[in-house]
């Protein structure tokens, strides 16, 4: 098969390639290459993509090919009307046609764009599903004046139906696109995101050693709690997890602070200053901003615990990367996380800041607890198989390109 794969996300900087969907979208395809199947991939991407951020496996593979898509079918403008975003989505249905592809993955079917990214008339669909944060917390991801945009993201979800399989990223995800889209489960497959080998328990002395140059540029303390967050978004429960922190003794504030890490800019600096000055702790948060993969790695490493008290998630990759890293974890008991967590860590009620504090305090009382998870956690992530990544997402574009092989053989 001819399978085209898009690819835009490469023009979104390294911090969007390197993280969440950008990450898994790369993994995917380079799992998938890993296998060995006869199908040829072309990546469709955008005219000023970075080809430095292509991973090598894939940049070196024979099999695939890049083509940039023309400038006007790069993004349909903010706001257009429905009827606009239906011809730009038939012009660019024409251009996948003279590609000449058996198959089309949507990697990211909910940008601004919406869903004429991943329309194709002549071609079989597959498209990721990550979540429905928007769909479940309406009132918290758009404004009251943006109507347009509450239904841009609702067309884009009922379109999710229109393809021949649906490539969930947990078993949570799965089960919610079928109560709330109505989606068959049969015609949705699970493929688990996997932590890098990068990310894996350090020999002695190296998370301090990597660590040098991050205490040169902030006050990083030998032991710390650890959170890798994103502030603006609702989901990930923030302003909850300092409430909960602002409820633990000052002595223990003072002896373990609490490490952000978060690629701020100037407003969220100011916001998350303002809620840690209201809460009183605001000397006992540190928020180093963007760390490289090097330092976040050692990070992990070095967490007395890694909270992430997340409300909603649709998988909950940096819990995973925590757990291969060795760090004590403590999660949220919603959405995907008790799926990625399992017994190896402790659940807590995202809701309620008494409840994270607790457990916060359960590790600090319990060594013999926190050797258990260090070590439960590393085996816990071996569950997430690279191998069974290439190989749930190569078996959705074989089931649904076979219909429209039969098709094309009839002809």
């Amino acid at each position: 098969m001819r399978i085209g794969i898009d690819f835009r996300m490469l023009s979104a900087g390294r911090i969007t390639v390197n993280r969440g969907m950008g990450r898994f979208t790369q993994q995917q395809l380079r799992e998938v290459l890993h296998l060995g199947a006869p199908h040829e991939y072309v990546l469709l991407l955008q005219a000023d993509h970075d080809p430095d951020l292509l991973l090598p496996e894939i940049a070196r593979a024979p099999n695939v090919s890049r083509v940039d898509l023309p400038q006007e079918l790069t993004a349909p403008r903010r706001g257009d009307a429905p009827w606009d975003v239906l011809r730009h989505a038939a012009r660019l249905s024409r251009f996948l046609d003279e590609l000449g592809l058996d198959l089309y993955h949507a990697t990211t079917p909910f940008p601004a764009a919406g869903p004429s990214f991943w329309r194709c008339d002549s071609c079989a669909l597959v498209a990721t599903h990550y979540d429905l944060i928007p769909l479940v917390y309406p009132d918290r991801y758009f404004d009251a004046e943006s109507q347009a945009e509450r239904e841009a993201y609702a067309r884009t979800a009922r379109a999710l139906r229109d393809a021949e399989r649906l490539i969930a990223i947990s078993e949570f995800v799965r089960v919610e696109a079928a109560l709330r889209l109505g989606i068959a489960r049969d015609r949705i497959d699970v493929a688990h995101p996997i932590a890098d080998p990068s990310f894996r328990v350090l020999a002695s002395g190296e998370a301090e050693s990597r660590l040098e140059e991050l205490r040169r540029r902030w006050p990083l303390p030998d032991e710390f709690l650890l959170c890798v967050t994103h502030l603006p978004n609702f989901a990930k429960n923030v302003r909850t997890l300092l409430r909960a922190f602002a409820l633990l003794p000052p002595a223990s504030r003072r002896r373990r602070p609490l490490v952000l890490v978060d690629d701020l800019d100037a407003r969220g600096r100011r916001a998350l200053d303002a809620w840690t000055r209201e809460l009183g702790i605001f000397e006992d948060v540190v928020a180093p901003g963007f760390v490289s993969e090097e330092e976040l790695v050692a990070l992990y490493n070095a967490a007395y615990a890694f909270v992430h008290p997340s409300r909603y998630e649709g998988f909950g990759l940096p819990v995973l990367e925590a757990m291969q890293c060795g760090a004590p974890v403590i999660a949220g008991d919603a959405a995907a996380l008790p799926e990625v967590v399992g017994e190896a860590g402790l659940l807590v009620d995202p809701r309620d800041p008494g409840s994270i504090a607790r457990a916060i305090e359960r590790l600090d009382g319990d060594p013999g607890l926190r050797r258990e998870l260090r070590a439960a956690g590393p085996a816990r992530a071996e569950r997430f198989s690279p191998r069974r990544l290439g190989e749930v997402t190569l078996d959705a574009y074989d089931r649904a390109g076979l219909p429209y092989e039969r098709a094309l053989t009839r002809l």
